[in-house]
């Protein structure tokens, strides 16, 4: 899970989140990748120690992010989006490496993405099919053109992103992995 991404897209304002597993404090924001990058919110994170001024943090404007993908659980805040089996957390799907405010100019290298293996099979949901990964626990992978994957298939996360739908005065979150069949991906690499 180890491969660098870089995202483009509008942030959140930056603020600190204490891990769910009692080991810290991240500073954390909420990112909505442009377009080609995933769709939807995904949860970007710092380690605090690694955030000397948080105030340096591109916030509330385009920003160019280099991450890994790194789930993390964290208490949620007022505003966060949550996860349904376990309404005060929420998940922060991407470790980041920088974060700079995007020249408009440098577009993001891309991503070759990460194998995953499924943990169960694909269920139909509209043009696609939506799958538990074997890895990611909490992530979903999203095969936007119903290919047929099967459970311990191979495939590539070629985007991240997530789903929120608002429910009861909160908002939920699905977080995603939009997936390739690993053939069709060593093809585009």
């Amino acid at each position: 899970m180890d491969g660098v991404m870089e995202l483009i897209g509008r942030t959140s304002q930056w603020r600190r989140r204490m891990r769910r597993d009692g080991t810290g404090v991240v500073i954390a924001a909420w990112l909505r990748p442009a377009a080609g990058a995933g769709v939807g919110v995904v949860g970007v994170y710092l380690p605090e120690e690694r955030v000397p001024d948080p105030t340096g943090l591109p916030a509330r404007t385009q920003a160019l992010i280099r991450a890994v993908l790194r789930p993390l659980h964290v208490h949620a805040l007022d505003g966060d989006h949550r996860l349904p089996h376990a309404p005060d957390a929420t998940l922060l799907l991407l470790e980041a490496l920088e974060a700079l405010a995007w020249d408009r100019v440098t577009p993001p290298l891309p991503w070759p993405g990460m194998p995953v293996a499924l943990a169960a099979p694909p269920r139909a949901i509209g043009g696609g099919g939506l799958a538990h990964l074997a890895d990611l626990p909490d992530v979903c992978g999203w095969s936007p053109d119903g290919a047929a994957l099967a459970v311990g298939t191979l495939a590539v996360g070629r985007a991240v992103g997530g789903v929120t739908a608002e429910v009861g005065g909160r908002s939920w979150l699905r977080p995603l992995l939009w997936l390739a069949p690993a053939a069709d991906a060593a093809g585009r690499a």
